[in-house]
């Protein structure tokens, strides 16, 4: 899967484009901070689509997260 990296400042500066290439590329951005992967942004299908593979709830999920 391609994704693209960005800045975490991208966020901030581009969030409607941002948000418009990732619906419509279907695919997720990472941001980086200081150069490391610090979040990733996805579409909301994709985003389903990864709890209801893994069987979880949205709470399970935020809970998984935090491991």
């Amino acid at each position: 899967m391609l994704e693209d990296i960005r800045p975490i400042s991208d966020l901030r500066n581009n969030f409607a484009k941002i948000n418009k290439e990732i619906n419509e590329n279907n695919r997720p951005v990472v941001f980086t901070k200081n150069g490391y992967a610090e979040m990733v942004l996805l579409p909301l299908e994709m985003y389903n689509e990864l709890v209801l593979a893994k069987g979880l709830n949205d709470m399970q999920v935020v809970e998984e997260t935090k491991k």
